[in-house]
């Protein structure tokens, strides 16, 4: 479990530290993938529960406002790689 969740953080990073085509509107989706596949450990894990929250609650902390940013969303949305299909937030697809 340790390795699993491990390498989730640590292909989040690897995304967001690029050096070449990475831009700041990959930020969303990629914090927003990283939650979901914490979340998903989350409920199947037993044993490493403190190992997880630990990094959604830093991501939370770190990045929450972030998350309710209209101009990173419209960011990530106008990306082709990306469009809606990072978020459900109904006021994300609207706009």
């Amino acid at each position: 479990e340790y390795c699993i969740t491990m390498k989730s953080l640590l292909k989040a990073s690897n995304i967001l530290q690029s050096e070449s085509s990475i831009y700041l509107a990959w930020l969303l989706p990629v914090i927003h993938q990283l939650q979901f596949q914490l979340n998903r450990l989350e409920t199947s894990s037993q044993t490493s529960l403190p190992l997880i929250r630990a990094p959604q609650n830093g991501l939370q902390k770190r990045f929450g406002q972030m998350m309710e940013d209209p101009e990173l969303a419209a960011g990530a949305v106008l990306l082709p790689k990306f469009k809606t299909s990072w978020t459900d937030k109904p006021d994300v697809i609207e706009a």
